[in-house]
């Protein structure tokens, strides 16, 4: 069974110890397993939320986190009784064995992003050669008398090739052994002419044996990564496991995910200039910034995970969006936005003063508000978070955002009306208007900020120009502008509420 069919097939499925015949259909989120049976059964015994089946193609099938209905249904054809039930898996893993999700056999994952050739652009592995210099006609006259079959030499040869260069890049990592690599197909030639087409899967090859959870749970922080380095979200087109064997070639089981997001393209292309880093041309920056942007990828996982759900909106902007742009920096490991200064003694002898008189009132609500809201004295607040992660940007890149604290000040001040009511400097139109703005420069603190600390050169990738096909770049170039509308949008503001 391949990915890209879609008619229904069916097999035997195994629900504990019984045997019931389904019907697998793989359509995206339409994807499902009906189940038919003339005795009953009973889907809530599946404690892992496992289904495993044969395919009557002999293809052995793996569902897991799959919904069932409460209790199976059943209906009456005139003779006899038959219990159905609709089953949706979360994910679908097909190939000639069967894993289960508690076992620890992955030893690696292969997936296919949508720009994969963008993000590695290698454009020396593929080419032609037609220059006289090269003397064609003589090395393919060299050829015929090697060959086995004879061909005829005209007058204007050409030579296509591939150079068989097979890794672009790899990266050893907290993960294991991260790479990209060249997989190209050939179909045989032919009088309609030469065909050979390149997809470049990235491989990740696991420092020890993982189960499925934790296979995906790797193959989403390099996709997070993929996504940010690219500026835009990925059509997964295929997703594979590998499995210890002791076999000389490897069991490889296809992986559908259903609930994949699927991405429209029309309104964006990545150009391979934009990349922030580009795996075929910059290689060795690209596997160092990739292999210590793993290493704190436990601690940062949440605050990631939160950054590329929004960055992935792309050219959609709403106040939620807006939130979670700020939120993430409240979701940081706190070694990551700095150590604030210490109080005063004249304040902390305050702060100690007052948590005595608070400790007498008879309200325990109100107590333990009054000490939730002191424990934030000493803290970093949200401003000087950001504030804090944005001094991590080289000096010449911050001379390209002017007054940078006055637009993070102002976007936090937006985010708390939406979140607490609190009013701010702008008006409520202003407000609207300004979401686009102050969610791009949020984001690219946050996600530049990241990337430098890992090693990514910002200041050579700003000095190789733009076609403006990354959201930074966007950022970068469209700053001023927004700055000089967010400072007559404050002073028109001030001046009506100061009529």
């Amino acid at each position: 069974m391949k990915k890209d069919e879609s008619s229904p097939q069916l097999g035997e499925f195994s629900l504990g110890n019984q045997t019931v015949t389904g019907l697998l259909h793989i359509d995206g989120e339409n994807t499902s397993l009906k189940l038919n049976s003339k005795e009953a059964f009973d889907t809530n015994l599946l404690d892992d939320k496992c289904i495993t089946g044969i395919m009557h193609d002999n293809i052995r099938v793996s569902l897991f986190n799959c919904v069932t209905p409460p209790i199976p249904g059943h209906g009456w054809n005139g003779e006899e009784t038959h219990y159905f039930a609709n089953v949706f898996p979360n994910y679908v893993l097909l190939g000639n064995r069967h894993l289960l999700p508690d076992q620890a056999d992955i030893i690696a994952i292969s997936f296919l992003i949508e720009d994969a050739t963008t993000l590695f652009y290698d454009f020396d592995a593929f080419g032609s050669i037609l220059k006289k210099e090269c003397n064609i006609k003589d090395f393919l006259q060299q050829a015929v008398k090697d060959g086995d079959k004879p061909f005829e030499i005209g007058d204007f040869p050409r030579l296509f090739y591939y150079t068989g260069k097979s890794t672009i890049c790899s990266a050893q990592t907290k993960l294991g052994n991260v790479l990209a690599h060249h997989a190209p197909t050939t179909h045989f030639p032919s009088p309609d002419g030469i065909t050979v087409k390149n997809n470049i899967p990235l491989r990740i090859e696991f420092a020890s044996h993982l189960n499925f959870s934790d296979a995906m749970k790797a193959f989403q922080t390099v996709l997070v990564f993929a996504e940010t380095v690219l500026g835009a979200p990925q059509n997964i087109k295929s997703i594979h496991v590998e499995l210890k064997t002791e076999a000389e070639i490897p069991v490889r089981l296809e992986v559908h995910s259903p609930m994949q997001p699927r991405y429209s393209t029309k309104d964006r292309k990545p150009h391979p200039a934009d990349v922030l880093i580009n795996g075929g041309m910059e290689s060795e920056q690209f596997s160092k910034v990739l292999s210590k942007w793993i290493e704190r990828s436990d601690d940062w996982q949440d605050s990631r995970f939160r950054f590329i759900q929004s960055f992935r909106q792309q050219y959609s902007y709403s106040i939620d969006r807006l939130i979670a742009a700020a939120n993430v920096f409240d979701i940081l490991p706190k070694s990551a936005t700095g150590t604030p200064e210490p109080l005063s003694a004249e304040a902390q002898t305050a702060i100690d003063s007052f948590k005595k008189i608070v400790k007498d009132f008879t309200s325990d609500t109100e107590k333990k508000s009054i000490f939730n809201v002191l424990k934030y004295i000493n803290n970093r607040n949200l401003k000087s978070k950001i504030k804090n992660r944005a001094a991590l940007l080289p000096s010449a890149i911050m001379k390209q955002f002017p007054e940078l604290d006055l637009v993070i000040d102002e976007a936090v001040n937006t985010r708390n009306f939406f979140v607490h009511g609190t009013e701010g400097r702008l008006s409520s139109k202003d407000r609207y208007e300004f979401l686009f703005f102050f969610t791009d420069v949020l984001e690219f603190v946050f996600g530049a900020s990241d990337l430098v600390e890992a090693g990514w050169d910002i200041e050579a990738w700003k000095s190789k120009g733009s076609c403006l096909t990354h959201p930074f770049a966007n950022t970068l170039h469209g700053y001023q502008e927004g700055l000089k509308r967010l400072k007559q949008a404050i002073s028109i503001t001030h001046e009506v509420t100061q009529s």
